[in-house]
């Protein structure tokens, strides 16, 4: 009698769990139309303008060779870099960068914190060896947020122009584990001051095959510098910051630190880039995105050489995380600044094509979490089928969805949606990393999604709970990492790389 009560307390719950599935189907499935149909317009845009620039006479605005970019007069640039609990990479990346960055007329600028001893000790190894190099030390002890050491930056780099008589006339963000291209001040003195605010590529670096976190990273950097930022661009005239490999013109700085009493990046916001390059759009200064390859650097004798087609764009190079507890710490910062802190700083300002896509940034608080609940419905209907196959007595249930019926249809739509994004990530990877990777980045969707899910939810708790307490988010920065090969470099000798002003 026991047994037959639990057989029809598990058919009940079957049953339930049939319309529970169905209920889901229809819900999640309308969410993935939608925001599929969203995707596929970006893709058509992007397609019509590369098909437009090849119609049209000269293709746009050519590309500067190497000997352009060489013969372009030097405009001063200050490189302003962050840095709190940094002591293990920040001496090896800046003596990479001095050795391998071809220009001279430039003065890198790292914020450091009071407290954070061992990070300035070995930043001022660098400072005693090149005399390009100076350390700002922020007025507050850290950790703060990346948005106020980098106002500390940029007050000092001002009293350095008039202690020191020099002039900036381009203003660079890097990171302190970024491998930034040979070439990259050189594009950057060519196109600013045409340009307001130029963001090149940011590339990861390769991980191994079977690292499919740190993997993860090459397919979605690759697919948004690769296609979606020139539909952004075209349809917004604004691009948005990536916090590195970013310059901006003394003009743009000027006029937005002079509206915001000197208080150059927003205190109030995680992704403080993010927003200070919309502000740049907004304000109706142009801004450009350049994803630039060059032929092989004759002209340039330093040690970097190219080693894959990503290496020969002008771009920066660098390790994200490879854990999925790094990662989700990581993306979690993004979604709180982009999506909920952008939501509350920018609402929904700017032209139509801002507007849109501002609402595309913001979806993800929806589209991240609805691919969790997707992947909970395949495991539902994978433990309904074996249910149903390995009970000999299991209730013959209708189908989970009618062949012909609008569900149907619909699902066989976001089938078609799914294989377009499977086909252009696979050609974005493939256009930068090759083949190999390019293969690659089909089963590493999987571990996008649910990254991008996990960091979601934790994004949404983080900011309810500050918002509830009324406190505010702290910098929660990921540990960094580079390459064995520059980590273990030795400094240069002194004064080579520094022949600035």
């Amino acid at each position: 009698m026991d047994m037959a009560l639990f057989s029809v307390n598990l058919a009940d719950l079957v049953f339930f769990c049939v319309f529970l599935i169905q209920i889901l189907l229809a819900v999640l499935g309308f969410i993935f139309f939608v925001s599929g149909c969203d995707d596929l317009f970006i893709d058509i845009c992007f397609v019509v303008w590369r098909l437009y620039r090849g119609i049209r006479p000269g293709g746009g605005r050519p590309s500067p060779s190497e000997q352009d970019l060489l013969r372009q007069p030097e405009k001063p640039i200050a490189v302003i870099i962050p840095a709190w609990d940094e002591s293990d990479v920040i001496r090896p990346m800046l003596t990479n960068m001095l050795r391998t960055t071809d220009y001279g007329t430039v003065h890198i600028f790292v914020g450091t914190y009071p407290n954070d001893l061992e990070t300035r000790g070995q930043v001022d190894l660098i400072t005693a060896e090149f005399a390009n190099v100076h350390q700002i030390v922020c007025g507050n002890p850290g950790p703060t947020c990346k948005a106020d050491c980098l106002n500390w930056v940029y007050h000092g780099v001002a009293r350095h122009e008039r202690q020191h008589g020099i002039r900036f006339e381009i203003f660079v963000m890097d990171d302190c584990e970024d491998l930034v291209h040979p070439f990259a001040l050189r594009l950057f003195n060519y196109m600013i001051p045409d340009f307001d605010m130029v963001q090149i590529p940011v590339f990861p670096l390769r991980r191994k095959w079977n690292d499919f976190v740190g993997g993860h990273y090459v397919d979605e950097f690759t697919e948004y510098h690769g296609k979606d930022i020139f539909v952004r661009r075209l349809l917004s005239g604004a691009l948005p910051a990536a916090g590195v490999g970013c310059a901006f013109s003394r003009r743009a700085l000027a006029a937005i630190a002079g509206d915001r009493d000197g208080e150059l990046f927003n205190t109030g916001s995680l992704t403080e880039d993010y927003e200070f390059g919309l502000e740049v759009g907004r304000r109706g200064m142009r801004s450009t995105f350049v994803s630039h390859r060059l032929p092989p650097l004759s002209a340039y004798n330093g040690p970097w050489k190219p080693r894959d087609r990503a290496d020969a764009r002008i771009a920066v190079r660098e390790y994200f995380p490879s854990t999925v507890r790094t990662a989700v710490k990581q993306k979690a910062r993004w979604v709180i600044g982009i999506a909920f802190q952008g939501w509350s700083n920018l609402g929904w300002s700017g032209n139509l094509g801002m507007k849109y896509m501002l609402l595309r940034d913001r979806k993800t608080v929806i589209t991240n979490q609805v691919c969790l609940f997707g992947y909970l419905i395949v495991l539902l209907i994978l433990a309904f089928f074996t249910y149903s196959r390995l009970s000999p007595d299991a209730y013959n249930y209708p189908a989970l969805v009618q062949r012909g019926s609008w569900l149907w249809t619909l699902l066989l739509f976001n089938v078609g949606f799914l294989l377009n994004r499977i086909w252009w990530r696979f050609y974005s990877v493939y256009r930068i990393y090759g083949w190999g990777q390019a293969f690659l980045a089909v089963p590493r969707q999987v571990c996008s999604n649910i990254v991008n899910g996990l960091a979601t939810t934790r994004a949404l708790f983080i900011f309810v709970r500050a918002a509830v307490l009324g406190r505010r988010i702290a910098w929660d920065k990921t540990a960094h990492v580079l390459p064995a090969s520059v980590a273990a470099a030795e400094p240069l000798a002194a004064g080579m790389g520094s022949d600035s002003q």
